[in-house]
């Protein structure tokens, strides 16, 4: 694909062409997950000295991460102008239907030194050593044959809808052969007239066997890759789970979040329906569902317990992206969108998730099909439908993005409402990547679109379009071939449901090999601190989260904040920019220190970095780096921290150095060990 160059903050472009205009016309820089070229940052603050030390730490990080010559580079995005605040190995396990607990905090030693006392702050002891540092492959256990879903052609013809119902009519009463003039708005979806096709039996997550043995090394890296958390708290969380208890609870879609009823408290408008929001807000340009939503979604990264789930969340919420900071002409409906649309289906079906786009107000927004008519057909989502939704760039001709945006021609909005008007459907034949139709009839433009969608979603290049993006988030930039290819084959046989692609992706062995090989966004990177100094919901406010929020934003990684259609880069190349990374870490010491408006470390996250009496420097480094990383200390971070200190490894820690175990954990916040998971 063509990605796109970031654009000013304050001007979002509908289109990838708008975006190249406002840039004049910038070089399109790809990538493997077709990411934007983003705009070098602007902020860079050092603390405590730590410039020269971050300098090779970023080098270090590039050239484990960065592709070989040849490749093309991706660059940081820029930071946002500063805005002001407003079980045996192998085993299937079941997935329980109770919600998952809290994350725990830094769990109780079995042996403590004598701590020494610093004044601002309560002692603590050393976290228990880690029992496996090995990442052990299990052996399989024999299990009894399971059915297997009959895979579809990986050249299918036209497929109808998933889920069809009973159309309704959108001929005029008064004159039934002749399309209304008067668009439709129906309270309930409009439906489409194919014939009911039964879906496949779905794959459960509650089958899940992973290739590995569940060791600490196989948990850090599970916390790590697919996980928000960090340290010694959220480890325990995973071992008193144990492995594949943990993975299956996070896959289950019935389980609620615990911090759901805070959040419906702070941010109600984030849960309103269309009406609601029409019914409730002052006007059309009323912002409160759009920032809800957006703060929203950060506080369950920071504190919510499903942690999996919010990643795939993040992947096809940029997938499809509708950003709600877009306007006044989606403000009743992004809320709406978010929740019902990209959260609803992020453990179903794919081929659901695309049909509820297809038939929500803000996508015809952002994507501009609102003002699509038979006399001038737009072709901004029908391009986008093929290139960022499903088959990708590539895969069609520009007569088949002409026909694609004819078929999805007629469906627009009225009062921030669906509508289908099928005297603005054009009419014509269409032909798409072997879906044909004489398009003849207007009345009949809406299931046809339905249909177009059906046959979209079950594409094999649509199978590996949703395979990519999830293997690219959770293993690594440059996926191999052949898990592609296997996820897919996965997503096919099981008409394109999501949660049995993460299944797969747990039980395959690039997931369990690729250690390393991913590099924590901005947001990650602050989520992860403030789980790790034991912050939860209920120790903080509304007006913490919304300054969190500017936080990220400055950093160029809100969550839902992207303007282009493409979402946002996840690559390694757009986040290593030396700049933002150092403005990630005047944050670690923010967050630390207690530098924020409510934001602190626990007691025992304070009491867990407390040096012993008599301990040595290298002693309590890997003391701290247990608590904070959830490992050992290794040899770079351990000359960082001495180095720091000024003391020897063996040297004894003395009063005066306890005082800066905040800046100890900072450091190792700063590592490569962190900034890579």
């Amino acid at each position: 694909m063509h990605p796109e160059a970031d654009v000013p903050h304050d001007i979002v472009p509908a289109t990838r062409r708008d975006a190249r205009r406002l840039r004049g016309d910038a070089d399109a820089v790809g990538a493997a997950d077709g990411t934007p070229e983003p705009s070098p940052p602007r902020r860079a603050v050092v603390r405590l000295g730590v410039a020269a030390a971050g300098t090779a730490a970023l080098a270090a990080v590039a050239a484990l991460l960065l592709p070989k010559p040849g490749s093309a580079p991706v660059t940081a995005p820029a930071p946002r102008p500063s805005t002001p605040p407003g079980g045996a190995a192998g085993a299937p396990v079941p997935v329980p239907s109770s919600p998952v607990p809290q994350p725990s905090r830094v769990p109780d030693p079995t042996s403590t030194p004598q701590p020494i006392r610093s004044p601002e702050d309560s002692v603590g002891p050393e976290a228990p050593k880690d029992r496996d540092d090995s990442l052990t492959r299990a052996e399989p256990e024999p299990a009894a044959p399971q059915p297997v879903d009959p895979p579809l052609p990986r050249n299918p013809a036209p497929l109808p809808p998933d889920d069809p119902e009973d159309p309704d009519d959108p001929a005029s009463p008064e004159d039934p052969g002749e399309p209304s003039t008067e668009p439709t708005r129906p309270s309930d979806p409009v439906e489409p007239t194919a014939p009911a096709k039964p879906a496949p039996p779905r794959r459960p997550a509650d089958q899940l066997s992973i290739p590995v043995a569940d060791t600490a090394e196989a948990r850090r890296h599970l916390l790590r890759r697919a996980g928000l958390a960090v340290g010694a708290g959220a480890l325990g969380e995973i071992e008193s789970a144990g492995l594949q208890s943990w993975i299956a609870q996070q896959l289950d879609p019935s389980v609620e979040d615990v911090i759901e009823p805070t959040l419906r408290a702070w941010y109600p408008a984030s849960y309103f329906t269309i009406d609601e929001a029409r019914e409730t807000l002052a006007d059309d340009g009323d912002p409160t569902a759009a920032s809800e939503t957006e703060q929203s979604t950060l506080a369950r990264r920071m504190f919510g317990s499903r942690q999996i789930f919010e990643q795939i969340v993040d992947v096809f919420a940029n997938t499809l992206n509708v950003p709600p900071a877009y306007g006044n002409s989606m403000t009743w409906s992004v809320a709406d969108y978010h929740r019902t649309v990209i959260r609803a289906h992020a453990l179903g079906r794919y081929a659901d998730m695309l049909h509820a786009a297809a038939r929500h107000p803000a996508m015809m927004v952002v994507l501009d099909n609102r003002r699509s008519t038979a006399a001038d057909v737009n072709e901004n989502y029908g391009r986008e439908l093929l290139e960022l939704h499903t088959v990708g760039y590539g895969a069609y001709t520009e007569a088949e993005v002409r026909s694609s945006s004819m078929i999805m021609s007629g469906r627009r909005i009225a009062d921030q409402a669906f509508s289908w008007e099928p005297q603005h459907h054009a009419l014509g034949p269409v032909s798409v990547l072997g879906f044909t139709d004489d398009n003849a009839d207007p009345t009949a433009g809406l299931d046809l679109g339905d249909r177009y969608i059906a046959h979209l979603a079950h594409h094999p290049r649509t199978a590996e379009t949703v395979a990519r993006k999830l293997a690219v988030r959770f293993v690594s930039d440059r996926p191999s071939a052949d898990l592609i290819a296997a996820l897919a084959d996965v997503y096919l046989a099981t008409a394109t449901d999501i949660r049995a692609v993460m299944v797969a992706l747990f039980g395959s062995d690039e997931f369990w090999d690729a250690q390393g090989t991913k590099l924590r966004r901005p947001t990650d990177d602050l989520c992860g601190v403030i789980r790790c100094i034991g912050m939860t919901i209920d120790r903080t406010n509304i007006d913490e989260v919304r300054h969190m929020f500017w936080t990220v934003d400055n950093l160029g990684d809100a969550p839902l904040r992207w303007g282009p259609p493409n979402g946002y880069p996840d690559v390694a190349e757009a986040w290593l920019g030396a700049g933002q990374v150092a403005g990630r870490w005047d944050h670690h010491r923010e967050l630390i220190n207690g530098d924020r408006l409510t934001f602190s470390p626990s007691e025992e996250f304070l009491a867990g970095i407390t040096p012993g009496l008599g301990q040595t420097a290298g002693s309590w480094a890997d003391q701290v780096s247990r608590i904070t990383l959830g490992a050992p200390i290794d040899d770079r971070d351990l000359a960082a921290v001495t180095a720091f200190l000024g003391l020897s490894a063996d040297a004894v820690v003395e009063p005066r150095h306890a005082n800066q175990k905040a800046s100890v954990a900072a450091l190792l916040f700063d590592s490569p060990r962190y900034l890579l998971r």
